[in-house]
């Protein structure tokens, strides 16, 4: 009986691990589609507070004059409820407030960064989780 629980026990570990591990590596991705034909992914690094900026296309251009905040290459760093730039292995005074998340979506806003007043900049951000 006891060879049988640990075994139980064992098994159960296991099956926790597998799980955690493919959702470490499939759970860590969040999408935002500004515009048509336009995508944001920030990739969550599993075991890091980095976060990976991909952009497509490469530069973002908007079909309404749109300024986004987002440059494929980018790399932020989480602390807490914050997204901050990265830059020469500094953290920079200036990234992305995490107003709302969920299992699903997460909203992002932006702070820190001064802006002219000739552009159209997009401040909030809406990105939901893929899968």
């Amino acid at each position: 009986m006891k060879k049988t629980s640990v075994f139980i026990k064992t098994m159960l570990v296991l099956l926790l691990e597998v799980l955690f591990t493919q959702c470490n590596n499939s759970c860590n991705r969040w999408i935002c589609v500004p515009e048509e034909n336009m995508e944001i992914s920030l990739e969550f690094q599993s075991n890091s507070s980095f976060v990976d900026v991909k952009t497509d296309p490469d530069p973002l251009s908007s079909n309404y004059a749109n300024v986004y905040l987002f440059t494929n290459g980018t790399r932020l760093k989480r602390s807490n409820d914050t997204l901050y730039y990265w830059e020469n292995n500094q953290q920079i005074p200036a990234g992305f407030i995490i107003k709302e998340e969920s299992d699903s979506q997460m909203k992002l806003f932006s702070f820190g960064l001064f802006f002219p007043d000739v552009n159209f900049y997009v401040l909030d951000y809406l990105f939901v989780r893929d899968n």
